[in-house]
């Protein structure tokens, strides 16, 4: 089992990633590349200050930080999408309610919308190249693992990581019984993790939660995920078909549910 951190709302003065690092244990960290970039625009509308909130983005300390671990060997760093939102669905989750009344739909995945739309495979290529060259200029990270914002992706998405030089990618668990294995995708080779939150149960090769959660104390006994994190633990097999099929129609179900249960609410 592997711990996982998502870094999106660093709201403290760096105490928690001193912990963290203290520790000394493998774990993964997970950073949007929009994040670092105020100046970011999409389609020619400003993204700082519109769908991201100052607070959302990373402080100059923790710029600072990631550029001084950027050799540290506890540390697998993961990109996880480029800008970590969709245009279209933002603008609908605005007219919706947006953040103050909980507006839907949740527009923050970016390859693939639950309508049935997606981007194709060049702007996802496109994408993810970006989002990776934004991380390696502006920090010195070079992310060895692909997360797809909101853990939505398709066939396409597997296929421009790989194109973008990645060998890990990835997916929520959210099959019951043990939930999904790590496996190698067959149509691309890349090995695939899956997720769970911490207190699902479930045995996920990665065991995730949020920077802010740790900060905020909600999320106490993650100290005992990050003391038995270990890399050697993960396991491959060969791609489980039927499983990974249960698994994407689970995890766009749940996505749906959260649309619906903010819409009808």
């Amino acid at each position: 089992m592997l711990a996982g951190i998502h870094f999106q709302w660093i709201n403290d003065k760096g105490e928690t990633l001193e912990k963290i690092l203290s520790m000394k244990k493998t774990f993964i960290g997970f950073i949007v590349p929009a994040l670092l970039d105020k100046s970011l625009t999409n389609k020619g509308k400003d993204i700082f200050g519109r769908v991201y909130p100052e607070e959302n983005y990373y402080p100059s300390w923790f710029v600072d930080a990631l550029k001084q671990e950027v050799k540290n060997k506890n540390v697998i760093w993961a990109q996880e999408g480029f800008m970590h939102y969709c245009e279209p669905c933002f603008e609908l989750f605005e007219q919706n309610g947006g953040r103050e009344n909980h507006g839907y739909p949740d527009p923050f995945h970016e390859h693939v919308c639950l309508n049935g739309n997606s981007q194709t495979l060049e702007e996802q290529k496109s994408a993810i190249k970006k989002g990776k060259e934004m991380l390696m200029d502006l920090t010195g990270i070079i992310p060895e693992v692909y997360c797809p914002s909101n853990h939505l992706h398709n066939k396409n998405t597997l296929l421009a990581a790989k194109d973008g030089g990645f060998k890990e990618f990835t997916t929520r668990n959210l099959l019951p019984f043990g939930g999904l294995t790590s496996y190698k995708d067959s149509a691309t080779g890349l090995r695939v993790f899956p997720e769970s939150k911490i207190g699902e149960g479930k045995n996920s090769a990665i065991v995730y939660t949020f920077y802010d959660h740790l900060v905020s104390g909600k999320r106490e006994d993650y100290s005992k995920i990050l003391s038995e994190s270990d890399v050697e633990y993960l396991r491959f097999v060969d791609e489980p078909t039927k499983r990974v099929w249960l698994n994407q129609k689970m995890i766009m179900f749940s996505k749906k549910t959260r649309d619906w249960k903010r819409k009808f609410g």
